[in-house]
């Protein structure tokens, strides 16, 4: 049973809190789970030899969304009373806000993209109507996005930490425009609410280590009105000070596995956290471990 505890525990980085209820042909099951952090997201290029049947565990709704990309083999997804099936060359969106079962059929191998909800610049209606239907990706976008994220996974080893923030936001922008053609049947086109949006995260991220960074600073920086940017948040069904927990939370937990000779207390200053006993704190209370384990258990 090693492998499966291994297994199931590199598992819980890729996705979320995982349990393997039953394994198929156990004594011959191996496993491979490759991860790169960028900056708000992780992907991960997994394996299992074996098929498995599983089910997600985690009921804190952080607002993480994991796209799993199969190239490989097949998945079932059992979501209630309905079961659906993702082929090589489909896509499939989970939450951590819904516990589904997966059995997967055989061997497979698949790519995980962990991104954050907060850096969307769409509803959560909108990514709500997406979630547990695959989406092809053999060509338009989810082409494009596939490609990009197969040459990352290839080239982890030489992707610096500058080149991971751009690629991080490429990415979004990708994943955001293939949920949207997928939900509307055609080529995005960004509202004016919605690039306000986007220019407000892109505001948050420039200035995360900003310890007092409050809506007033955002609006001013954006030339702004604040009730204008309050309007903008709540139509998104976002509140202002928890985009700016998840996004500290999401680059705190980047640096903390490729930025290793970084301390505690300096992952603490550069994210924008008022000290280490407050980062390890809110840590715990988003990943269920503190960052000092979080690191060891990543390393090891």
């Amino acid at each position: 049973m090693d492998s499966l505890n291994k297994f199931e525990s590199s598992l819980e980085e890729s996705y979320f809190p995982y349990r393997i209820d039953k394994l198929h042909g156990q004594n011959n099951f191996t496993t491979s789970i490759k991860q790169i952090a960028l900056s708000a997201c992780i992907l991960s290029d997994c394996y299992a030899s074996g098929g498995f049947q599983g089910r997600f565990l985690n009921k804190n709704q952080r607002g993480i969304y994991v796209f799993h990309f199969v190239k490989q083999g097949e998945l079932e997804i059992i979501d209630g009373t309905r079961t659906v099936g993702v082929q090589a060359g489909e896509l499939v969106l989970f939450s951590d806000a819904h516990l589904v079962q997966t059995r997967q059929l055989g061997p497979a191998r698949a790519l995980a993209l962990n991104i954050p909800a907060a850096t969307f610049s769409l509803s959560s209606e909108s990514l709500e109507k997406n979630l547990h239907t695959p989406i092809s990706y053999r060509s338009g976008v989810g082409a494009i996005l596939f490609a990009l994220l197969n040459s990352v996974a290839e080239q982890q080893e030489s992707i610096v930490e500058s080149s991971g923030t751009i690629l991080d936001r490429s990415i979004i922008d990708f994943t955001t425009s293939l949920l949207f053609e997928n939900t509307t049947g055609g080529p995005r086109a960004a509202s004016s609410v919605d690039r306000h949006y986007a220019r407000i995260l892109d505001c948050i991220h420039k200035h995360l280590d900003k310890r007092d960074l409050t809506i007033d600073f955002v609006a001013a920086w954006l030339a702004m009105s604040r009730s204008y940017l309050c309007m903008i948040l709540s139509t998104q069904g976002k509140r202002f000070e928890r985009i700016v927990m998840e996004l500290r939370l999401e680059r705190s937990r980047s640096m903390l596995c490729d930025q290793i000779g970084l301390s505690m207390a300096d992952i603490a200053e550069r994210v924008g956290f008022a000290s280490a006993s407050h980062f390890s704190r809110s840590f715990s209370q988003a990943f269920g471990m503190p960052p000092i384990v979080f690191r060891k258990r990543f390393l090891n």
